[in-house]
C-alpha cells in the first residue's frame, strides 16, 4: 500500500502544530489523528510547502525563513545554532 500524501490544509495544521517545538512527526501524526499510512520522510519534505523545517542541529521546528542553510550541517540552522556553531546568520 502506498503512503498517503496530505492535503494542503492538513499540512498547514501539521506545520502549525510543530513550529516552535521539538515534537516529532509521529507526535503530530498522532495528535492530529492523521492515520498510520503517513510516510514521515515524505511528510518532512512536504512541510517545506507550508514553510516548516527542522533545524538540523537542535531539532526544533521553524519557519523556513528563520533558518540559515549550512552545507556543513547538511541543512538549515536556526539563529541560536548558527551562533553556537559559529556559522554566519544572514
Amino acid at each position: 500500500m502506498n503512503a498517503m500524501s496530505l492535503e494542503r490544509v492538513k499540512l498547514e495544521q501539521v506545520g502549525e502544530y510543530l513550529r516552535g517545538s521539538c515534537k516529532s512527526l509521529g507526535d503530530a501524526i498522532e495528535a492530529l489523528e492523521l492515520g498510520d499510512r503517513i510516510d514521515e520522510s515524505k511528510l518532512e519534505t512536504d512541510l517545506l510547502e507550508v514553510e516548516t523545517e527542522l533545524c538540523t542541529h537542535c531539532g526544533w521546528w521553524h519557519e523556513v525563513s528563520e533558518l540559515e542553510y549550512s552545507e556543513q550541517a547538511g541543512g538549515g540552522l536556526c539563529e541560536q545554532c548558527c551562533e553556537e556553531l559559529d556559522v554566519e546568520f544572514t
